[in-house]
């Protein structure tokens, strides 16, 4: 594991009954494998970049790490994603919103694919948002 992304994974809220995850924007894969090995309670994480070359990357990253069967490495386009609603337990984004050409809109499709209850929302630039802890607070 490298220790940047350790540190990382600490950091992210995730709560013991969560299965899913979406790491938005997850370049080749490294977030996605440390949380894995960090949360064996994962089933499902989805790494989504909107580059090919960057999900190529990480599908290779994740094979040498012999995780496939937790981790899939997809293109997806944050604006636009392929996931039904109320989908994954755990939303985290590594530094992508720079990327983003409407992030307004790409929260909203977050907002959409995260599930109602018992969720977290994980914005690792300088903000880490419990959804549920932002409820209570009337936030």
């Amino acid at each position: 594991m490298e220790p940047a992304y350790g540190d990382i994974a600490h950091r992210v809220a995730v709560p013991e009954h969560s299965k899913t995850l979406l790491d938005i924007g997850g370049a080749d894969g490294r977030l996605a494998i440390t949380l894995a090995k960090q949360y064996p309670n994962l089933s499902k994480i989805i790494t989504a970049d909107i580059s090919k070359d960057m999900t190529d990357r990480a599908r290779k990253r994740v094979q040498r790490h012999r995780l496939e069967c937790r981790i899939k490495a997809e293109v997806q386009d944050v604006h636009n994603l392929n996931y039904e609603n109320n989908y994954f337990d755990v939303i985290v984004s590594l530094g992508s919103l720079h990327h983003w050409r409407g992030p307004a809109k790409a929260l909203l499709e977050l907002h959409r694919v995260l599930k109602t209850e018992r969720s977290s929302l994980n914005w690792i630039t300088k903000l880490v948002l419990n959804r549920r802890a932002a409820r209570s607070r009337k936030v």
